[in-house]
């Protein structure tokens, strides 16, 4: 982790999902006829996975292009993210 500006702290995170057999031919054929952007390993989906909590927008995360049309039920994703410190997480812990 390292600090970035205004007092959050910028890391990478890396996770895995798995979908079942369905889930996976259904994002298949979503993503068949999706366009690209980028080119090369820099090319995506042009529309992100979106995530939500509690029904809130979190954050967007870009889908590579290997996987466009493609029926697979293990993903692993990673990516930059920013946040609060670590101190400033413990400190509003400690308080309540």
């Amino acid at each position: 982790m390292r600090s970035a500006a205004g007092g959050t702290s910028a890391c990478t995170f890396r996770f895995s999902i798995s979908l079942s057999p369905d889930s996976a031919a259904r994002q298949a054929e979503l993503t068949k006829n999706m366009a690209l952007v980028g080119s090369g390993r820099d090319a995506y989906l042009i529309d992100p996975l979106e995530l939500y909590l509690d029904d809130s927008l979190v954050d967007k995360l870009n889908i590579a292009a290997d996987l466009k049309g493609q029926a697979v039920t293990e993903i692993a994703i990673s990516g930059p993210g920013t946040g609060r410190t670590i101190l400033k997480h413990r400190r509003m812990h400690w308080r309540t």
